[in-house]
């Protein structure tokens, strides 16, 4: 992907590339539908910070109020105070984002030390079979490989949103460098300190069943307390991942604006006159702004009805990430298993660029595909996965539309650069 950022370094991102890598038959289509679940994966991720960091609140109260009986319309209030302040963020304080940005990540690494070594030190420790060669299976599912393969999908969350930075390529200096190095610097970054969490969090797991049924709604709050034995030391350290997860927010909806901008210049969504607009005082794409901030507060509102949906919305958003992934990466595979020439930008692989198109169009398909089963077994209204009929229905959705009305009006990005001569 850092490939074609540097080839082509530009807001559309993924459909963009799909529109040069493509055959010109079917380049106009497959771009648009690129385009269309990179939205949706987009959408639903400015949503996921939000609740996240709104649920997670609530979590708090309950471990220092035992009494407090928890409301799912308290945490739709709550995700919608933390939607307020990204929105404001990325609207009067846009110009402070970029050294925002550079502050986050510090604290980002602070952050992860800071729960580290208290964790780490006062923690019940595992033994070093039980993070590295048993297996426990809680599932349901009678093959533990394939309850693996589910839930891994989870650990993929480390490894999507990277395309962020190719959605606001049009914004950064020396793009064809600056974008491909920030995104895999995020690979980087994230992969070490979210491979090393689940290491340590592994070693202070504690008792697996304790954890997983905790009355505070999330496993990783059971063991922060487990370890501190103060709900005081305990609220200190999940504020650090409050922070976080809102302070994420802040960098998705600016791109998931900035991807459904781009998308609309080329009239891709409905009303995109409207959503293609720049705000000539701010000189930022204010409609597309507004957008992502009324989709997260009207996802909100279906947790107000059943968590369940809303869960399956969130958990939507790994499928739909990596699908607009897996698209250019398979046509960049026929590119070069035809044999076409390629013109690279600044930043590429050389000759290990095509296994490590194989090996990541593999791992991509694997974690869609496990990404909509089920969690666990025996399967029941409440437990059901719903990702799948949600991702289907919005991408059956969007071919009626495409089919009546869209391929009429969507352009198509510019292919004037030509990747193949």
């Amino acid at each position: 992907m850092a490939e074609m950022a540097s080839m082509y370094p530009i807001s559309d991102g993924q459909y963009h590339w799909v529109a040069l890598l493509a055959p010109p038959r079917s380049a106009k289509f497959l771009s648009w539908l690129t385009g269309w679940i990179s939205t949706l994966g987009w959408q639903g991720a400015a949503s996921t910070g939000t609740y996240l960091g709104g649920t997670i609140v609530q979590s708090m109260v309950v471990l220092n109020y035992p009494s407090y009986e928890p409301q799912r319309w308290q945490a739709t209030l709550m995700l919608w105070a933390v939607l307020a302040v990204t929105l404001f963020v990325n609207t009067a304080l846009i110009k402070f984002l970029p050294g925002l940005e550079g502050v986050i990540l510090v604290l980002h690494v602070v952050g992860f030390f800071a729960i580290l070594i208290p964790l780490v030190y006062l923690a019940p420790i595992s033994s070093n079979a039980f993070v590295w060669s048993e297996f426990t299976n809680f599932s349901g599912y009678s093959s533990s490989g394939l309850s693996w393969f589910i839930g891994q999908s989870a650990s993929a969350i480390l490894f999507i949103g990277y395309d962020g930075a190719c959605h606001m390529a049009e914004e950064v200096e020396n793009a064809s460098i600056n974008v491909p190095r920030a995104m895999f610097f995020t690979i980087f970054i994230n992969g070490a300190l979210g491979f090393a969490t689940y290491i340590f969090m592994l070693y202070c797991f504690g008792n697996p069943e304790a954890a997983l049924s905790s009355p505070y709604g999330l496993p990783f709050v059971e063991i922060f307390y487990n370890a501190l034995q103060s709900k005081a030391g305990t609220t200190a350290m999940t504020s650090v991942l409050i922070a976080m997860y809102i302070f994420a927010t802040f960098g998705f909806v600016a791109a998931a604006s900035r991807q459904a901008w781009a998308f609309s210049r080329n009239n891709g969504l409905p009303l995109s006159r409207y959503f293609k607009r720049v705000d000539p005082r701010w000189t930022i794409p204010m409609y597309t702004i507004a957008l992502t901030g009324v989709v997260s507060a009207l996802l909100a509102l279906i947790n107000i009805g059943s968590s369940v949906a809303f869960n399956a919305i969130v958990s939507l958003v790994t499928a739909s990430y990596l699908s607009s992934y897996l698209i250019p990466i398979v046509l960049m595979i026929l590119k070069r298993l035809r044999k076409e020439p390629i013109r690279f930008g600044p930043w590429h692989h050389g000759s290990l660029g095509f296994p490590i198109n194989i090996i990541a169009a593999i791992y991509t398909l694997i974690t869609v595909v496990f990404s909509f089963f089920p969690p666990s077994l025996p399967v029941t209204a409440e437990s059901m996965n719903y990702s799948c009929v949600v991702y289907g229905g919005v991408i059956i959705l969007g071919v009626v539309y495409y089919v009546l009305r869209g391929h009429k009006n969507y352009i198509g990005p510019s292919t004037e650069l030509e990747i193949g001569e």
